[in-house]
Formats: C-alpha cells, structure tokens, sequence
C-alpha cells in the first residue's frame, strides 16, 4: 500500500560528493591492487593439483603466459617509476619467469595430457621417501 506522506526533497547543498565508479576504477592504486591479485592468482594456480584438464588447457593455449605478462605490463605502467629499483628488479625478474614458463610450455606442456600434468605435480611436491 502506498503511503501519501509528501516527498521531501533532498537539499544538493548537504548531499556528500561520491566518487564516480570510473573515478576510483582508474584509481592507481585500485589498478595496483587488481594487477598484483591477477598475480598471486596465477601464482595459487599453478601451485594447485589439476584436477581437471582446465588448468592444462590455460597453460597449452598460452593464456597463462599471457595473462602474467598482461599484469605485470600494466603493474609496470601504474607504478610508473614509484617502488624504485627494488620494484623494478622485481618485475623484471618476474617477467623472466615468465618467459622460463613459456619456453617450458612450448618444449614439454604442448603434448602433455592431464595425467602428464597430475605426475609432474606429484613429482615437484612430494616429499622425498627416507
């Protein structure tokens, strides 16, 4: 049931300024947050066991690769000279990684099926029998 109390209007002299959501998504520091969490996805990802053949298809089709290279450009671009050579090294050595992983995927990964990828899992995370 609808009410027939007045509407009041609000006063634009009280109202507060909110940022436009174009304002804060082209924020520096939102577009360094949202860059180095693609980061540390990437990074939980690939630690992960494959369960299913979704990660090894994201690594096959170069997606990976790409998506690493795509953050760090832009974490570059937002940092823009802010963090000093530590931040710079860091990305630098970062982006190698990258390139190992590329050069990994081409050469071994391009063939592999997902059981290939579950074996070099166990492999690379089990402890070592005494």
């Amino acid at each position: 049931m609808a009410s027939k109390q007045p509407v009041q209007s609000v006063s634009t002299s009280a109202t507060a300024v909110i940022p436009t959501p174009s304002t804060i998504k082209d924020s520096p520091a939102v577009e360094r947050a949202l860059n180095r969490s693609k980061i540390y996805l990437l990074v939980s990802w690939s630690l992960l066991y494959p369960e299913d053949e979704e990660f090894l298809d994201y690594l096959q089709c170069g997606e990976f690769v790409e998506d690493g290279r795509a953050a760090l450009d832009a974490l570059q671009v937002v940092l823009d000279g802010n963090g000093g050579e530590r931040a710079k090294q860091k990305l630098i050595s970062l982006k190698k990684q990258l390139d190992l992983a590329e050069k990994l995927i081409a050469s071994e990964c391009v063939n592999w099926q997902l059981s290939d990828l579950q074996s070099e899992h166990r492999r690379v995370f089990s402890l070592p029998r005494l």
